[in-house]
């Protein structure tokens, strides 16, 4: 079975970004020694310029995002850790009627 172009791509983004970079590197430089017309690898280069800016952006939100993701997930056990006592001390309060516990939301 015949090999194609396709079977050479990587998959991850890292090896992706990595290959783009040599190969369109290497696919200048020979284009350019051949004296081939370089308007030909213009819509490569505009996609590889396009993927040069997207790529990093990417990693940079992704980044952002889970640390942001870590900081509600931290956040948010604090709160829970800050709820459970006062909870307690209203669950077992002695005038707190289940008509309060149900407006709170909490066990009736």
């Amino acid at each position: 079975m015949a090999r194609t172009g396709y079977h050479y791509i990587p998959r991850p983004d890292g090896n992706f970004d990595a290959f783009v970079a040599q190969y369109f590197e290497q696919v200048d430089a020979w284009w350019s020694s051949t004296g081939l017309d370089k308007s030909v690898l213009d819509p490569l280069k505009d996609a590889v310029l396009a993927w040069n800016s997207a790529y990093p952006a990417h990693t940079a939100a992704q980044a952002a995002a889970e640390g942001a993701r870590r900081a509600k997930d931290a956040a948010r056990a604090e709160v829970e850790r800050q709820l459970r006592p006062i909870t307690n001390f209203l669950q077992s309060y002695p005038t707190m009627t289940d008509a309060d516990r149900a407006t709170f939301g909490i066990t009736v």
